[in-house]
């Protein structure tokens, strides 16, 4: 039975502490890929300003990116027009030569070129994204192993050495796999999320020289999942190591086993990350296709100034044909190239990592950018790997 007592101390407490609703709404440290703070708001209204939209294209990174191909071609557009008003009006009594007539093309082979270069172009950027979101979803899996493994620790281990470097190794493992997809090497960052736990139990130095050992390894992440592996293969062994504390502790060792058995599980799904995102990384779209792609871009817009040439159009609004035709189509290629790579530095605001605080909506995030792990969800010190996503304009 239910002893009385203990439900009457259950009463008394709730009678002298009753629950009272905070003043404040409740607020959650989620923020979309753009930079917007979730909350009970549609994310499509907010995210939508047509007028700013607009107001802001000189400021768009993608125009940037562009302009020398766009400049490209107004200069061949204002070729071929001097050259048809120059005949037009010739100079020194020369004769008119008919060169309007002589240099328009017929419109039907761009008109049927339309449909191959949708087609061209939208299988690219799925393409694109398809490599895009698989990341993300690699990057979501990350974070779900890391709170998942210093959940683990939290929970089968008493505070001490062996729940510590579990913890420091959950919380450096997302920026290690973070540098290591983006070509760099930050033993600063690193330290912010391993001396915390390792340095109180293995000594400053100590724990710096560790680091600093696995820095030197060609895969820092790798380094770092066989040095976790070696922390939880100490289950294991017949009779554990001195000072090496854990709830589960049997004599037979089942409970060991078992344990070990579920952080292992961990330790292989890291694993399966480093692999994942290399492969991302160096198996790129073959640059054949987006070459073709690229070519095919330049010669239906070379074609077409000569192809508005024999239409009712006015010759000063060939120009602006061209020009809305070239942004959107180089910029549809350029999109596909951005988020073809998923890990890249090419959307931060000075073209450099940005280890330190969130962006705004003028700074796109890519997938290490928002990513929350272990630390977010157990006072883990840091953010271990922090996301993707995609380009806000003054961006875009």
């Amino acid at each position: 039975g239910v002893d009385r007592s203990d439900s009457c101390r259950v009463d008394d407490f709730l009678a002298d502490n009753p629950y009272t609703r905070p003043r404040e709404c409740w607020s959650f440290d989620l923020v979309t890929d753009d930079g917007i703070a979730l909350d009970a708001r549609d994310l499509r209204s907010i995210r939508s300003d047509w007028l700013l939209d607009l107001l802001s294209i000189g400021d768009s990174r993608i125009l940037e990116s562009l302009s020398e191909r766009l400049v490209a071609n107004l200069l061949w557009t204002f070729f071929v027009l001097a050259v048809v008003l120059l005949d037009a009006s010739p100079p020194w009594g020369l004769p008119s030569l008919g060169l309007r007539a002589s240099l328009a093309i017929p419109s039907w082979p761009l008109e049927a070129g339309c449909g191959l270069l949708a087609i061209v172009l939208v299988f690219r950027t799925d393409q694109s994204y398809d490599r895009f979101w698989e990341a993300r979803q690699r990057i979501a899996d990350l974070g779900s192993v890391t709170r998942s493994l210093a959940l683990l620790a939290l929970v089968h281990y008493p505070p001490g050495r062996a729940r510590d470097m579990l913890l420091a190794h959950a919380a450096t493992f997302p920026f290690a796999l973070k540098q290591h997809v983006r070509g760099a090497r930050d033993l600063c960052r690193l330290e912010e999320s391993w001396l915390p736990y390792a340095a109180p139990r293995l000594g400053v130095a100590m724990a710096r020289t560790e680091l600093i050992e696995m820095l030197n390894e060609d895969s820092v992440p790798a380094a770092l999942v066989q040095s976790l592996a070696a922390e939880v293969g100490l289950l294991l062994r017949p009779q554990l190591p001195r000072g090496y504390a854990v709830y589960a502790e049997d004599s037979q060792g089942q409970r060991q086993a078992a344990l070990w058995q579920e952080l292992q599980g961990h330790v292989d799904a890291m694993s399966a990350s480093i692999a994942a995102c290399e492969r991302l990384k160096l198996t790129p779209i073959p640059f054949a296709y987006a070459r073709l792609t690229s070519r095919y871009c330049t010669l239906f817009l070379a074609f077409l100034p000569l192809a508005l040439l024999g239409s009712d159009m006015q010759l000063w609004a060939v120009p602006l044909v061209v020009f809305g035709f070239a942004y959107v189509l180089f910029g549809l290629e350029e999109i596909g190239h951005l988020i073809e790579e998923p890990f890249s530095v090419a959307f931060t605001n000075d073209g450099t990592e940005d280890m330190g605080g969130r962006r705004t909506r003028a700074a796109s995030r890519q997938c290490f950018d928002n990513v929350p792990s272990a630390s977010s969800s157990f006072s883990v010190e840091g953010d271990a790997a922090e996301s993707l996503g995609g380009e806000g304009e003054g961006g875009s």
